[in-house]
């Protein structure tokens, strides 16, 4: 039975060995003359296994806690594959010592490849068949940690999936209405402010399975399932407030039940259109009204009052916006609502939020999901209706994050693998929630 902290020593070696020896032949293909298809191969299958080993000692190391557990991936492929590396680290250093001992250094661009198609090919095969055993050790290493594993490795991918389909949901979801001159007139009137590019960079924002610890908290839970149910999510600056907001209304995109309706908006200091209560209404009427015809039709019948063939144009008043949302609501089983960064209001965020809350009164079936900084006068308008959660950046969530930024960077991804991972500890540790 091998012991998990020799196996994790022993692999994060390998790993930082690999990612030397594939630097090595990336700048020996660079002075080769005439590089081959073959030295890129190779160059990839040692990046590649680098990446693998980073991920087989993370996994050995969570182990340690659990006690001695039988690793696939033990001590005599520890040797095997150390053997195959050092050949090739051995052959490069030997041809670069052999040619530098002959040849001026002015000359290095003539430095020749010193493998032979057919030993690359050897290599790439000895390579690729400790891949496949890693693999198996990465997927049948204790039954609980590997569950735990394949279950995170499901999330991922489907939060990678969902990031592609989500906006593509949206808009069909919006397209139940078709589009004539005299619809486009209701439409462009009250579409004031978009609210989708914010989602868009909100999901674009959001790396892998960050943010999943928010759906097992009790009022989101709730949230979810009761109707007329209010949260009010609420942190710190830079707490990633704007990353869950968009998270929570991509997961209610692709779980609601086919006769609902959903509506978000992003308020921004940035923009002062978004601050105002009369285009936030707007908005949230537009796009519940864009989900079935019959809605669509009391929107368009307002939009008519508004403008009457004879007099002047009136603006759209709060009071009758949200009767307008609550009369359209009630033709749907659930609406959906979520607003973002209402403390960004500035001098109106009393009035945005008093408006606001008054959506949840117009229908019963209205359930509505609120994002701010944790500021007293919020808090007097919405506490203890609105079920509260405090925001801040989760450690595990940062760790994700942050990972996924360094495989991002080049020059990180070269970093020896204890380097990279005392990094990724301190920058975790410093964020402070942020």
């Amino acid at each position: 039975m091998a012991d998990p902290l020799s196996i994790a020593a022993g692999v994060a070696g390998l790993a930082s060995l690999a990612g030397q020896v594939f630097k090595a032949v990336i700048d020996y293909s660079n002075a080769v003359k005439d590089a081959k298809l073959d030295i890129k191969t190779l160059a990839t299958e040692l990046r590649t296994l680098s990446g693998m080993l980073h991920n087989l000692s993370l996994l050995a190391a969570t182990l340690r806690a659990s006690g001695p557990s039988k690793l696939l991936f033990g001590e005599s492929q520890i040797a095997g594959l150390k053997r195959t590396i050092q050949k090739i680290e051995v052959e490069l250093n030997k041809a670069t010592d052999d040619f530098n001992s002959s040849r001026p250094r002015g000359a290095i661009r003539s430095l020749k490849w010193p493998f032979s198609k057919s030993d690359v090919d050897k290599m790439v095969d000895d390579l690729r068949a400790h891949k496949a055993t890693i693999n198996l050790a990465l997927s049948a290493d204790t039954l609980e940690k590997l569950a735990e594993c394949l279950d995170l490795q499901k999330e991922i991918r489907a939060e990678v999936a969902s990031h592609r389909d989500a906006i593509e949901a949206l808009q069909e979801m919006h397209a139940k209405v078709k589009m004539n001159s005299e619809r486009q007139k209701t439409v462009d009137y009250f579409l004031k402010v978009n609210p989708q590019p914010m989602l868009q960079t909100s999901l674009r924002l959001r790396k892998g399975a960050t943010g999943g610890w928010l759906f097992n908290e009790p009022p989101v839970i709730q949230w979810m399932s009761e109707p007329n149910s209010k949260l009010w999510l609420s942190g710190l600056a830079g707490s990633g407030k704007t990353v869950l907001a968009g998270y929570i209304i991509e997961h209610v995109v692709a779980v609601c039940p086919k006769n609902s309706a959903v509506a978000f908006f992003f308020c921004d200091y940035k923009d002062l259109e978004t601050q105002k209560l009369i285009n936030i209404l707007s908005s949230l009427a537009l796009q519940i009204g864009l989900q079935k015809v019959e809605a669509f039709a009391m929107l368009q019948k307002y939009y008519n009052s508004l403008h009457p063939l004879s007099g002047l144009p009136r603006q759209p008043e709060t009071k009758q916006l949200i009767d307008i949302i609550g009369s359209m609501s009630r033709l749907f089983d659930k609406v959906v609502v979520v607003v973002d960064a209402l403390d960004e209001c500035m001098n109106d965020t009393t009035e945005v939020v008093r408006g606001i809350t008054e959506i949840a009164k117009a229908a019963a079936n209205i359930s509505i999901a609120l994002f701010s900084r944790h500021e007293h006068e919020l808090s007097e308008v919405l506490l203890p209706e609105y079920q509260n959660i405090e925001i801040a950046a989760r450690s595990d969530d940062l760790a994700l994050y942050i990972g996924a930024e360094m495989t991002r960077r080049p020059a990180l991804n070269l970093l020896d693998p204890v380097e990279s991972n005392e990094i990724r500890q301190k920058l975790v540790a410093k964020a402070n929630g942020m």
